[in-house]
């Protein structure tokens, strides 16, 4: 029987009413700091989803291409 690492806790999802609103507060020149403590978001998600947006004008992740999944999300946690 094989053991298996627990794996890294998955990011929890950003609404996308929330990246919206990000970016609508920063337009206005708010610091990053009111930005988190307005709508209740990590510092780090807050400067992640600003600078995401300058560099690429984009506030969705694109689909990445990978390798399939052999198994299901449900089948694994069984």
């Amino acid at each position: 029987m094989e053991i298996k690492e627990p794996s890294s806790p998955k990011k929890p999802h950003v609404s996308i009413s929330n990246l919206m609103e990000v970016i609508r507060i920063k337009k206005y020149k708010e610091t990053d700091i009111k930005v988190s403590q307005s709508l209740g978001l990590p510092l780090s998600t807050v400067n992640y989803i600003w600078n995401k947006f300058q560099n690429t004008g984009m506030i969705e992740d694109i689909k990445q291409s990978g390798r399939s999944r052999e198994i299901s999300e449900k089948e694994e946690k069984s």
